[in-house]
């Protein structure tokens, strides 16, 4: 993709400087002078000529009458009156006539208003607006790490700050099982320091695991910094309350139901390929009428220096906010009769049938509480007057207040209840779990694709050849220049605090996949992996495994009539997306004119490129490759903000997303299976290969 990127022009370069200093230190308004001094002398007042949408000032002056969230206060999406602020700032900015409108307004409001707010507002609109599209946006860990450093590495930055040390680096390591290493080589101690993931068997770590947290084996996965930053820039792109109604959005820019669920799908079903290369069975659906375990420590504190609490192990789901317990089997009950009944009932009480063609859109606009649901007074929870929360994240609140579910104590809400650490919890796969049972509970009671659905017969896949697959210990460096305090005229770039972690990465591999075509054609091609046994080493039936199939690459490709060689790295996937450019490195660019862009920014969002293989292990762990080729048909008119490229006339998650009859899989000439392995070897081991 990177071919399809643009040369950036001075006008471009000039307005990309702008954004990036407008998120640079949020917790310190007026760290830029510039820009501070053009807040100043803005009064959004005098200025109602410089928006489209005057109800959009008067709300937002409103707001600012009665006093936003205090500057030192965290902002927290799950509370009704914070998001409220938070949409009205939004608007705010949305409605700005032009950039230069745009810029004025958020110079005042990073002057005026709390610092959280304004930087989530600000990211939603730069991603929202038609004239910002295109821009970088800094890597959220930049300018808020600390979601993603421990709190004892954002301690050790700010000790070095004050007194006086310019560098350091801070190992941040969540799991806690530094004394499992004492058995790994000197040969390997400096390189894999903190990671006990990947030895020959990970059966000698067994009871040393269990005196802790079992599923924290895999950290190194829930962790990652890219992953969890996906989840903000999905939550960014997809906003539920946006609407054609109010933004008058283009339909690409509308909420996609199924694309939600595909998000959610895919998310599960990837972290149930790393739990099975950690002989850990599959994730296990969260219950009301269980113990809620296990528990979790994000060791993480606010902006503000307040702790995100701790959950125990065995809390009880009664423990949680009673209300919300009640609205949350309601609105659950009613999706449920809904799917049971093929039916949905209608915002006048009319019954709207559910179809193979439209009932994952509408189910997933209802679970997620989007502004275009079918009913949102009924599937949904209306909190304040900005709009309504989904099924999905209302589960994730009521978890994630389980620990003061009252507000009685001051305590903040736990790590669930933001979009940047949410998926560092492992319930929230578990929650994701019931959710995603939910729509397959509707995808079940489709009849599977028949022969005609799965072939296409003017095409044959002869073969596919796979490189050698290999999985290693990286590390990657966290910027702390957001997590200290400036005295006025000191300069972040000149301060070099790193929280250093470790991540799962992979040899960027090549795939060779032979065709045959009849004459020449369009065609779309599916790549998944996925697994080959269970946890108990028995062979998956391909009923059983679909599930837990990850799509990672798609493209489209022109073939001849005869014989057709397609060669494709790893590194090109359009789903698995290269590494966000980091703010030092934006800047240097834009230093340097150097910069180039993407028209559409869906190219920059997409699951983190590292993690699109599991682990593996080190005697090789067998998964399935699997390749279909079907007619490429566009869809028209679709409605979505997508980071899956090439949408075309098929379901996302085709062929998996049904019932399968094995055989006729078996016997398609355009889809192949192929049996690989994935090794996971030191870094050092697969450099030498």
């Amino acid at each position: 993709a990177a071919n399809d990127k643009k040369p950036a022009n001075k006008e471009y370069i000039q307005k990309q400087k702008q954004i990036l200093e407008l998120l640079i230190i949020p917790n310190q308004p007026e760290y830029n002078p510039e820009h501070a001094q053009v807040g100043q002398q803005y009064n959004p007042r005098d200025n109602a000529a410089d928006f489209t949408n005057s109800r959009a000032v008067k709300n937002f002056i409103n707001a600012e009458k009665k006093g936003f969230l205090p500057q030192n206060e965290a902002f927290s999406p799950s509370n009704s009156q914070q998001l409220e602020q938070m949409v009205t700032v939004f608007d705010f900015f949305y409605f700005a006539k032009d950039f230069s409108a745009f810029y004025k307004a958020a110079s005042y409001v990073r002057l005026h208003v709390n610092p959280y707010i304004y930087e989530f507002a600000f990211r939603a609109a730069v991603r929202s607006r038609e004239d910002t599209k295109a821009f970088y946006l800094p890597p959220l860990a930049d300018t808020y790490p600390f979601f993603f450093a421990d709190s004892q590495a954002i301690q050790q930055a700010q000790y070095y700050k004050h007194q006086g040390m310019k560098q350091g680096t801070f190992y941040r390591n969540y799991t806690g099982y530094q004394q499992a290493h004492q058995r790994q080589s000197e040969q390997h101690h400096d390189e894999n320091a903190h990671f006990p993931f990947e030895y020959e068997s990970s059966q000698q770590y067994e009871n040393y695991y269990s005196q802790y947290n079992y599923e924290n084996r895999l950290s190194y996965y829930t962790d990652d910094v890219q992953l969890n930053e996906f989840n903000v820039e999905y939550y960014l792109m997809n906003l539920p309350f946006f609407n054609t109604q109010k933004y008058g959005a283009k339909n690409q820019d509308a909420f996609s139901g199924e694309e939600f669920y595909y998000y959610l799908q895919q998310s599960l079903a990837r972290y149930n390929l790393e739990r099975s290369s950690n002989n850990m069975p599959s994730v296990r659906p969260i219950s009301f009428d269980r113990p809620i375990t296990p528990g979790y420590n994000p060791n993480t504190v606010l902006r503000n220096g307040e702790p995100i609490p701790v959950r125990p192990n065995n809390v009880l789901f009664n423990n949680a906010n009673s209300y919300y317990i009640m609205k949350l089997k309601d609105v659950e009950r009613r999706l449920r009769d809904a799917v049971d009944s093929e039916y949905a009932v209608g915002a006048d009480g009319s019954k709207v049938h559910l179809t193979a063609e439209n009932g994952i859109e509408l189910l997933g606009e209802a679970v997620a509480g989007s502004f275009e649901s079918v009913n949102k007074e009924y599937y949904s929870v209306q909190k304040g007057d900005y709009g309504f929360v989904g099924y999905f994240q209302l589960f994730l609140q009521t978890v994630g207040h389980i620990v003061d579910p009252y507000y009685q104590k001051g305590v903040a809400p736990g790590a669930l209840a933001y979009f940047g650490t949410a998926m560092r919890d492992p319930l929230y796969y578990q929650i994701v779990a019931r959710v995603v049972n939910l729509f397959q509970s509707f995808k079940n009671k489709i009849e599977p694709y028949g022969r005609q659905q799965i072939d296409y017969p003017e095409v044959k896949v002869e073969s596919v050849d796979v490189d050698e697959l290999y999985t290693y210990v990286d590390t990657r460096d966290i910027d702390l220049q957001g997590a200290v305090q400036y005295q006025r005229g000191e300069q972040a770039e000149n301060y070099d605090y790193r929280a250093r972690h470790y991540e799962l990465n992979h040899k960027p591999f090549t795939y060779k996949i032979n065709v045959q075509s009849t004459n020449d054609r369009q065609a779309v091609f599916r790549v998944f992996i996925g697994p080959k046994y269970n946890v108990n080493g028995q062979l998956y039936t391909l009923e059983q495994a679909r599930k837990y199939f990850v799509e990672f690459d798609r493209f489209v490709y022109q073939l001849k009539n005869g014989q057709n060689k397609i060669e494709r790295n790893s590194q090109q996937s359009g789903i698995f997306v290269e590494d966000q450019k980091n703010t030092r490195t934006l800047f240097r660019e834009i230093q340097e004119g150097q910069i180039s862009y993407y028209e559409n920014p869906n190219e920059y969002i997409g699951f983190p490129q590292n993690l699109l293989l599991p682990k593996g292990n080190r005697a090789g762990q067998e998964f399935t490759f699997f390749v279909i080729v079907n007619e490429y048909q566009p869809r028209p008119n679709y409605q979505g903000q997508c980071y899956f490229p090439h949408v075309d006339n098929k379901p996302f998650g085709y062929p998996f997303d049904r019932r399968v009859h094995e055989e006729y899989f078996e016997n398609a000439p355009n889809a192949f299976f192929k049996t690989v392995k994935i090794y996971n070897k030191y870094k050092s081991e697969v450099n030498s290969q």
